[in-house]
């Protein structure tokens, strides 16, 4: 493995010791690269609601792996687009309102970590309702933050 390639993981490796030594969630005021990468956060959900596979996509980095909820295993970037794309296709309008957050960013590398109640009918008609939690690593790419790494889970009985 070359050091370009393990350089992204070394990063990711620090961003989560950042994330574990942070402690329990509080109220944060946000530096300006904390909101840059809230607000990437905020765009990936517009997408989302708008059911956007392109501009969604534009939002990973081409190094990208990750645990999405509904995946059974680890997926890269084009992993991404068919989770999307499966979600999206069993999805009617679609809501989403934010309950925690917390973000951290060190140098070029940014950790969102997050709640989210998700409401949307079903392809049948039927009204569901989700908690998720989500970790977003976020890495700096020219002027642009994009997805380095991620991992999300539905809640139940307050737990993953």
């Amino acid at each position: 493995m070359t050091t370009s390639r393990r350089f992204p993981f070394a990063r990711l490796a620090f961003a989560l010791l950042v994330i574990v030594r942070a402690g329990p969630l509080v109220a944060q005021e946000m530096s300006a690269q904390e909101q840059a990468v809230w607000q990437r956060e905020e765009t990936y959900w517009r997408y989302v609601k708008a059911g956007d596979v392109e501009n969604y996509m534009t939002l990973w980095h081409e190094g990208f792996v990750g645990w999405p909820r509904t995946s059974a295993s680890p997926v890269e970037k084009a992993g991404i687009r068919q989770v999307f794309q499966q979600l999206a296709a069993q999805r009617r309008q679609l809501s989403y309102e934010f309950l925690q957050k917390v973000v951290h960013v060190r140098g070029d590398v940014g950790v969102a970590d997050y709640s989210v109640k998700v409401s949307y009918t079903d392809k049948e008609g039927k009204a569901q309702t989700d908690l998720q939690r989500l970790t977003h690593t976020w890495v700096k790419s020219g002027d642009r933050w994009l997805i380095l790494g991620g991992m999300s889970c539905t809640e139940t009985n307050g737990h993953c």
